[in-house]
């Protein structure tokens, strides 16, 4: 057995016997957890949809870690507040916005928990939004978010998400007729 494994066997050995939790207790634990957490991100949701209204990308950019990752379907990541907040605020500058988050179900343990649900955006075009902006825009999907509990308070560090919009496959080349044959005469 080389060193890092018996470093391994030695720290699960200490874990396990430092547990005095019983598979039950610990259930019931993530039970409890869970339901805090979730009352938690009720009022997180909340929030999130009334910065999005407001047009306040720094407010949701601060409901992430400092290294939180925004992962939207089809575009970059965004990693850390500071992408966060300047991904958001192209947005506010081009849209109004109205988002709409429906927790589908949350569990935690410990100080790690994970959210999944749905949520639905709709923007309308702001005057002095960039040329080639379309008049509004509407989408849902789901999502799954990832959250640390920092300092007693819940935080995402990682959102990804699903968009009901489709790619619009490249429009086939135009096929060309051959050119139509000339009748042609025989001679005898």
């Amino acid at each position: 057995m080389n060193r890092s494994s018996t470093l391994l066997v030695a720290l699960a050995a200490l874990t396990a016997c430092n547990s005095a939790e019983t598979p039950q207790q610990a259930e019931a634990r993530i039970e409890q957890e869970s339901a805090a957490f979730q009352t938690a991100i009720k009022g997180i949701e909340s929030r999130w949809e009334g910065f999005y209204a407001a047009g306040q990308p720094d407010s949701i950019a601060n409901l992430f870690t400092e290294d939180g990752r925004d992962m939207p379907p089809n575009g970059p990541i965004h990693i850390g507040r500071a992408a966060i907040a300047a991904d958001q605020a192209s947005q506010a500058k081009a849209f109004d916005t109205k988002v709409a988050i429906t927790s589908e179900g949350a569990w935690a343990n410990g100080p790690i928990g994970i959210d999944r649900g749905t949520y639905g955006f709709e923007g309308k075009v702001k005057k002095g939004a960039p040329k080639g902006t379309p008049a509004s825009i509407a989408d849902h999907g789901t999502y799954l978010a990832h959250w640390h509990n920092v300092n007693g308070t819940w935080q995402v560090a990682a959102l990804a998400y699903t968009s009901s919009w489709t790619a619009t496959p490249p429009k086939p080349a135009p096929v060309k007729k051959a050119p139509a044959k000339k009748p042609t005469t025989r001679r005898r």
